[in-house]
């Protein structure tokens, strides 16, 4: 049975998405992270040790893709879409296509705050990603804000599909309207494609944010050792790499099944990154 509060005429057969700062954003973290990424990689490449050499190598292929994950990201934001056919509802971001048949919509509402509070946030701007509901459900994201004010999502076998139109009132009537026109076929639990998007949504935003700065200050902090400005032994500098490196891999596995320890591991290796940084500083003031 498929419900809705309000039915309104849709104009045209694409409802845009609100993409806010996404796009902005997204070419933000491509822009830092390439540029840290590209001091690592010179800084390793005149390391006088393996060691030193392969750690910092490896946490400049960290950066890099971090660059390719915000290019992608950002891509999906200013191609996202919605697009109603004659018989199904089409989520397009990029060249990713999920594809949602009238026929096995369930039901047409608005976002609840609980679910909402707890979207999974790529970055401001963009929320991509799977969470699951206290009931078991599973909730895809594929919006530009959390405001339930802008946001739809449609049920189809368990898994709900959550997207912002520019006019969520509008597209809600009308997905309404099309479902009802249908012959209602129940299906199997749907699994829509999963992305490494979706994955790196699952891990909390707070936990990529401090990851995301100590990889800034790091590459800083050897883009200062090649300008002769930050003079500090190698050995440190790869210290603090592998810090990160070994961090980043294990709190985003633990994403959000061991919040605190991801959040630890996070703040740890920022806070290598800082000791890294002010190190020199402090050597000065002794």
């Amino acid at each position: 049975m498929v419900t809705s509060g309000q039915t309104l005429p849709l104009e045209g057969q694409v409802g845009a998405a609100t993409r806010g700062r996404g796009v902005g954003l997204g070419a933000l973290i491509v822009a830092v992270s390439l540029s840290s990424g590209v001091a690592l990689a010179m800084e390793g490449l005149r390391a006088n040790s393996i060691f030193a050499m392969g750690v910092l190598l490896l946490t400049a292929l960290l950066g890099l893709g971090i660059a390719l994950g915000a290019a992608v990201g950002g891509w999906w934001c200013g191609t996202l879409r919605y697009r109603l056919g004659t018989s199904a509802l089409d989520v397009l971001c990029g060249v990713s296509r999920l594809r949602i048949r009238y026929e096995q919509i369930e039901r047409v509402a608005t976002v609840p705050q609980a679910i909402a509070a707890d979207a999974p946030l790529a970055w401001p701007g963009f929320y991509v990603g799977r969470i699951v509901g206290a009931d078991g459900d599973e909730w895809c994201w594929r919006a530009t804000t959390n405001d339930v004010a802008a946001l739809v999502f449609v049920e189809v076998a368990g898994t709900q599909v959550v997207v912002s139109p520019d006019d969520p009132e509008a597209f809600r009537g009308a997905v309404v309207r099309a479902a009802t026109e249908t012959s209602f076929v129940r299906a199997g639990r749907v699994r829509p494609p999963v992305s490494l998007l979706d994955v790196l949504g699952h891990s909390p935003w707070t936990v990529r944010l401090m990851l995301l700065l100590g990889f800034v200050i790091l590459g800083a902090v050897c883009a200062a050792e090649l300008a002769g400005m930050h003079p500090l032994p190698m050995n440190g500098v790869a210290a603090a790499a592998g810090v990160l490196l070994v961090n980043t891999v294990i709190s985003l596995a633990l994403g959000r099944r061991v919040v605190r320890v991801a959040h630890v591991l996070a703040g740890t290796a920022l806070f290598c990154q800082l000791i890294v940084l002010l190190l020199p500083v402090a050597l000065v003031v002794q």
